[in-house]
C-alpha cells in the first residue's frame, strides 16, 4: 500500500470555520489559513489544527506572502472562487506563492456559456474555457477539470465539507517548473 502524500506546507484559501483542518493536519507540517471573517478565525482557531491563521483578504495576504517570499506546496480553496468575478489576478498570486511541483486544487461552480456568470445566488459561475484560460495565463499547468462524481472518493468527501447550493467543480493545477517522472530501477539508488 502506498503511504500518503505529506506536504511541507498547505495553505487554505477561505478557511472558514477550519473544517478541513482535521483533515489535512496529518499530511501536512505547516498548516496556514485565511479568511476576511474574524469571527470564522476565531472559530477555527479553537479547533487547533493550523499553525498560523489570519484575518484578511485572499489578494492582500497573497501579496504578503509573495513579499516575504513564502512558498506552499499545496493551496486549497474550496467554495471560495464563486464568490471571486476574474479569478486571473488571484490565480497569478497564487502561482507567485507556490513552491515548484506545488498543487494548487480548488471548486468552482460552472456554467455552460463562456466567460462567468453572476448566478441568482449571487455565486459566479466560471465556464470551463474561461477556467482553462487564467490556469494558463497565471502560468499553471491543469491536471484535472472534473465533476465530484467522477473524483475519488476520499476528494469527494472532503469536498462534502464545503457543500454549497450549486455542485461544485474541483479543479487541480501544478507548477509548472519540474516535471516528474518515476525513476527506473537502474536510477533508484
Amino acid at each position: 500500500m502506498a503511504r500518503p502524500k505529506r506536504f511541507q506546507s498547505l495553505l487554505d484559501l477561505g478557511r472558514g470555520t477550519g473544517l478541513a483542518g482535521a483533515l489535512f493536519r496529518p499530511f501536512v507540517t505547516q498548516l496556514v489559513g485565511v479568511d476576511l471573517s474574524a469571527a470564522e478565525i476565531a472559530r477555527a482557531e479553537a479547533k487547533g489544527y493550523y499553525n498560523r491563521l489570519v484575518v484578511g483578504n485572499l489578494a492582500a495576504f497573497l501579496t504578503n506572502e509573495i513579499a516575504n517570499q513564502t512558498k506552499y506546496d499545496l493551496v486549497v480553496a474550496a467554495d471560495v472562487f464563486v464568490y471571486l468575478n476574474d479569478l486571473a489576478p488571484v490565480l497569478a498570486a497564487i502561482a507567485r506563492a507556490l513552491a515548484p511541483r506545488g498543487i494548487v486544487t480548488f471548486t468552482v461552480e460552472t456554467h455552460s456559456g463562456a466567460g462567468v456568470a453572476l448566478l441568482p445566488t449571487l455565486r459566479f459561475a466560471h465556464a470551463d474555457g474561461y477556467l482553462r484560460d487564467a490556469i494558463a495565463g497565471a502560468g499553471l499547468k491543469l491536471i484535472t477539470l472534473g465533476k465530484p462524481p467522477s473524483a475519488p472518493k476520499k476528494w469527494c468527501r472532503l469536498l462534502a465539507l464545503w457543500s454549497s447550493p450549486l455542485p461544485a467543480v474541483p479543479v487541480r493545477v501544478r507548477h509548472p517548473e519540474v516535471r516528474v517522472k518515476r525513476a527506473s530501477k537502474d536510477e533508484r539508488p
